[in-house]
């Protein structure tokens, strides 16, 4: 009786043909913090447009602070 032959596992393909998810440069990634506000504040900030929102007063508040000075 002849040994049954197991079929080689499928080889990955080299990691140098620039496949896969870039790196994202360090001043980019995104940080994650949390903050806390009452559920009546949580409402404002969904009626207000949420993290879209909040992204776009940053860079309001940003573009005032730097032309005042």
């Amino acid at each position: 009786m002849s040994k049954a032959q197991t079929p080689e596992p499928a080889k990955r393909p080299p990691n140098d043909r620039g496949q896969g998810r870039k790196p994202i440069p360090p001043e980019e990634r995104a940080v994650n913090k949390s903050i806390r506000l009452k559920p009546a504040h949580w409402g404002m900030y969904d009626e207000l447009g949420g993290l879209d929102w909040l992204r776009s007063a940053i860079e309001a508040a940003h573009k005032r602070i730097k032309k005042a000075d």
